[in-house]
């Protein structure tokens, strides 16, 4: 019963506390809906409250203060939107960041559509802010450096040194509070957005410019556990580009990431990371550790296979443009590890290998192709190898490897050997020039020594090209064909053949040049002090009409001839004036016209013997329209003073001195050198008759040296006047010339004398001389320079000297001056024309006439030119029976005359003048010759009018005018009469 009644109750018991626990969870359950209720009321209010005490329009204009205020420049905002769903959000429309004051015209810093910023409620409540979302949709960035300096996207309204944490700034660097300690242990994203963005940058002081459009970021930043971020994310630009000094094309970025950072012991691991750029694709990983005092890390970077053309796109044309006739294909990895630690003396160590496979190079013009199967380069700190292994040209076997030590005073050490074809140096040709190299050179060359001391570098090898051919815009023709055979090292080149032939010209070279590959290597200053020594055997051969190209275009001149030499030549290249060239020169079928000379040269040809320190003319022909020329002498001492170059102190040299033997058959200097004869092509009355006016006298034919010769020409044409076996010594210096002791031939005469013409003034040459004339023909002479020819006949003897100036016909005559003397012994007049007219009019006047032909005995006088004018100094001589003759005055290069004299009548043509005693009786002591010599009669007489048209007549007022009694001061008009009637 007790067990029964026991059990009952048990029983009741349970029935009782399971309706007990119904009651306890339906009370609990009211007390949770109540609480539920009363957080959702809470929840409620607190939304309402904020939103009652925080509108859009106070959170807008708070935003814009606050930015404004710490940043320093203009901040707008469209609109501001809140939410409470989800979390609390902000969202801010139509973004927009302005520039400093000072830039307010320019693009503004920051436009965006909208930024989306959502908190989760919770964690607030515990201090704990989590970003869940941060979205910016169409950012665009503006960065702009002016050309003074000024940027828009630096602010300088904010103090850099410091930092702002829960409204409390502390220093960077030192270790803020603790509550901002865990403040940003707190802080996380779940989700970081950047959608649609563009950032430019464009620098106007540089010229440089980066443009970014199409960025995308999608991140997270997760904090699973205190004190452990954990972040994953993708960033991409669709197209970014890049002018300016290295410009690159548009391509694409993109990089993937997954990094953990462990704030407590301050480690950062990058997981698993790819990066993309273009077509070429990196792997990524490494590892940080940044505890106190010390800082290490890891870093890897792997590439898959990269082609060479995805690399060369990211070249510009530019660039690119020297290798526009060339195709490059192949690839290359990459793989390389870097480790740093504080701790260690080295900090940094790192290694690396990049392996090339299939590269392969081809030249549009080339039918082979330059293949290297694998190609190694492996680095490590202070240490750098690259072998190339399987390469051929053109199925030639090509190989080599290098190897640089030591990276502060690197050290190298390289061997190359094999065929490659040349044109695959044009890359590095200068691209003035157009140059174009082509053939095969099979090289073995090695290179070792120290960087930093290339002067030092001990290289050696050997070059053969047996088939090469070059072109430039530089030379007239391009080289057919060149062949070379060389050895060198750092001392010498020893050149054992070089040949090169274009279609007009072949040249040839063996021998030594000493220290060039050092001149190379040198410091430019330092190469002033080196010598270049050249020891060798140069010959060759070339049409000269190769040189038309490089002659001056004026006056279209054009070179012919064929030019052979051979020489040896030794001396210091780098010094040219200590050249020492010794050999034969010539040339045959010479020709040369120019527009600017008066004739060209038909034919010229030269043998030339070149030994140290002269240069002896053999032979040296010269045909021309006119003329010709055979020159024969040395030129002692030419080089260095006569070399075409800059910085030669020619003081310390003598001048170089040239003597000659010039012989001619017909040296024609009128039409030479027609300004060297500034009488041709004028009349004596001073007129022009049309010469033609040609600079034939230029700089480049007086050479700046001393010359000594003889001469000796079979005729001289010189004004205009043909001298005969002429013969005589020239010297020249300083731009003089100086002809002396001349002697020859002329108008059946001799000719003597000496000429000076001074250059020194190209413009105004200045001329003087002396001159002796013996027996020469009168009218012959007269004929030339004056306009009385066919009157006087006879051998006289002239001499005399003369100065003048200019190059022009009116220049020398208008300052010719001249002293001379002429004597006749026997001669005639013939009195035809206006002589005969002036002389008939004087004797009809004394009642007598005249022959035409009259006997000249005697005659002498003094002749000088001055200002233009032509005197004669009283000459005297007998004219025929009438008498005996006295005249002088000028006449003048304008065609004027002016002469006096005196008729001193013969005693027969006095006798019958005189035969009326009455009147002569009057007058006979004005008739008187003044010596007591009655019997003879002086008439005056006046010649004045032109050379034309002359007038005479007897000067009766001289006849009178010293007679000084009133009794026969009509004495004129009785000696007319008495004229008159006899």
């Amino acid at each position: 019963m007790l067990l029964a009644g026991s059990g009952l109750y048990n029983v009741g018991v349970n029935l009782n506390g399971a309706d007990v626990y119904r009651k306890n969870m339906k009370k609990l359950l009211k007390i949770l809906a109540f609480i539920a209720a009363g957080f959702l009321a809470i929840v409620i209010i607190l939304i309402i409250g904020i939103t009652l005490f925080f509108p859009t329009e106070k959170v807008k204009t708070m935003a814009i203060e606050r930015g404004s205020e710490a940043l320093g420049r203009d901040v707008a905002i469209d609109d501001v939107e809140l939410s409470f769903w989800g979390g609390l959000g902000v969202k801010l429309h139509g973004v927009r960041i302005g520039n400093p004051a000072d830039m307010v015209d320019e693009t503004e810093l920051l436009k965006a559509d909208d930024i989306d910023v959502k908190l989760a409620i919770l964690p607030l409540l515990s201090s704990e802010y989590r970003v869940e979302r941060l979205i910016l949709e169409r950012p665009q960035i503006r960065m702009h450096r002016l050309s003074d300096g000024r940027d828009n996207f630096s602010f300088g309204g904010i103090d850099s040194t410091k930092v702002e944490s829960e409204g409390t700034q502390f220093p960077v660097g030192a270790q803020p509070p603790g509550e901002a300690q865990v403040a940003a242990a707190a802080l996380s994203f779940d989700k970081l957005e950047i959608v649609d963005g563009i950032l430019s940058y464009n620098d106007d002081r540089s010229g440089n410019s980066v443009h970014l459009s199409g960025i995308s970021l999608a991140t997270s930043l997760q904090n699973p556990r205190p004190n452990f971020y954990h972040s994953d994310g993708k960033f991409a630009v669709g197209e970014i580009s890049i002018s300016g000094d290295w410009p690159v094309p548009s391509s694409e970025i993109a990089l993937s990431w997954s990094a953990d950072y462990d704030a407590g012991r301050k480690y950062v691991s990058l997981k698993e990371a790819r990066l993309q750029v273009g077509k070429m694709s990196f792997d990524l990983g490494g590892e940080l550790s940044h505890v106190p005092d010390s800082l290490m890390g890891r870093a890897s970077i792997q590439s898959d296979r990269i082609r060479v053309e995805d690399m060369l796109s990211l070249a510009s044309p530019e660039r690119l443009s020297v290798l526009e006739d060339f195709e490059i294909r192949g690839g290359f990895s990459l793989s390389a590890e870097v480790d740093y630690s504080e701790r260690r003396e080295e900090a940094l160590l790192y290694s690396g290998t990049a392996v090339m496979a299939g590269l392969e190079i081809g030249y549009a013009e080339v039918a082979g192709k330059l293949r290297c199967e694998r190609a190694m380069l492996d680095f490590k700190p202070n240490n750098i190898r690259v072998n190339i292994e399987e390469g051929t040209f053109n199925n030639k076997s090509l190989k080599g490897h290098l190897v640089v030590n030591n990276f502060d005073d690197p050290v190298i050490n390289a061997e190359v050997a094999g065929e490659l074809d040349m044109v695959f140096l044009k890359p590095f040709l200068p691209l003035e020039g157009n140059h174009d190299l082509a053939g095969t050179a099979a090289i073995a060359v090695k290179l070792s020594g120290q960087l930093n001391e290339l002067e030092s570098l001990d290289a050696s090898g050997n070059i053969t090209i047996p088939h090469g051919r070059y072109a430039s815009a530089l030379m007239p023709e391009p080289i057919d064909s060149f062949s070379l055979d060389a050895y060198f090292d750092r001392k010498v080149i020893r050149v054992k053949q070089f040949v090169a032939s274009s279609p007009s010209s072949r040249l040839s070279f063996a021998g030594r040049i000493t220290d060039l590959v050092p001149y190379l290597l040198a410091d430019s200053i330092m190469t002033e002090q080196m010598e270049v020594g050249l020891d060798g055997q140069l010959s060759g051969n070339l049409n000269l009409a190769l040189l038309n190209s490089y002659l001056s275009p004026e006056g279209a001149p054009e070179l012919n001839g064929d030019f052979e030499m051979k020489l040896s030549v030794i001396g210091d290249v780098n010094h040219p004036t200590t050249l020492r060239p010794r050999g034969t020169v010539t040339v045959t079928d010479g020709s040369y016209t120019d527009t600017l000379i008066a004739e060209p040269v038909r034919a010229w040809a030269a043998r030339l013997r070149i030994v140290p320190d002269t240069i002896l003319v053999d032979d040296l022909n010269v045909q021309f329209v006119s003329s010709d020329l055979h020159l024969t002498g040395s030129l002692v001492k030419p080089l260095p003073y006569l070399l075409p170059f800059e910085g030669i102190d020619r003081s310390r040299y003598e001048k170089p001195r040239f003597n000659f033997e010039l012989t001619s058959h017909r040296l024609n200097v009128d039409s030479l050198f027609p300004e060297a004869a500034p009488m041709t092509g004028r009349e004596a009355d001073g007129q022009i008759t049309g010469r033609t006016e040609i600079d034939s006298v230029s700089a480049i034919l007086l050479p700046d040296i001393v010359a000594e010769g003889r001469f000796t020409l079979d005729t001289l044409v010189y004004c205009e006047v043909d001298l005969t076996d002429v013969i005589g010594r020239l010297s020249y210096e300083d731009r003089r010339v100086v002809c002396r002791d001349v002697t020859g031939s002329a108008y059946s005469g001799t000719i003597a004398g000496q000429t000076t013409i001074d250059l020194a003034d190209m413009e105004r040459p200045v001329y003087e001389g002396e001159f002796q004339a013996t027996q020469i023909e009168a009218d012959d002479f007269v004929r030339r320079f004056t306009k009385f020819g066919g009157h006087i006949f006879g051998r006289f003897n002239f001499s005399g000297s003369y100065q003048a100036e200019g190059w022009e016909p009116d220049e020398f005559l208008n300052s010719l001056t001249m002293d001379g003397q002429s004597v006749m012994q026997n001669g005639r007049v013939v009195t035809s024309g206006s002589i005969h007219k002036v002389l008939s009019t004087l004797v009809e006047q004394v009642g007598g006439n005249i022959s035409e032909d009259q006997l000249l005995k005697n005659a002498q006088t003094k002749i000088s030119v001055r200002d233009g004018r032509v005197t004669l100094d009283t000459l005297r001589t007998q004219l025929g029976t009438l008498g005996d003759l006295a005249i002088g005055g000028y006449y003048s290069f304008q065609n004027a005359v002016s002469y006096s004299g005196t008729i001193l009548l013969s005693a027969e043509t006095t006798k019958r003048l005189t035969s009326n005693k009455g009147l002569l009786g009057a007058v006979s002591g004005l008739l008187s010759n003044g010596n007591g010599n009655s019997n003879r009669i002086r008439l005056p007489f006046l010649v004045s009018g032109t050379v034309d048209k002359p007038k005479a007549e007897i000067d009766y007022s001289s006849l009178t005018k010293g007679v000084g009694e009133n009794l026969l001061d009509d004495a004129g008009s009785k000696l007319k009469g008495l004229f008159k009637k006899k």
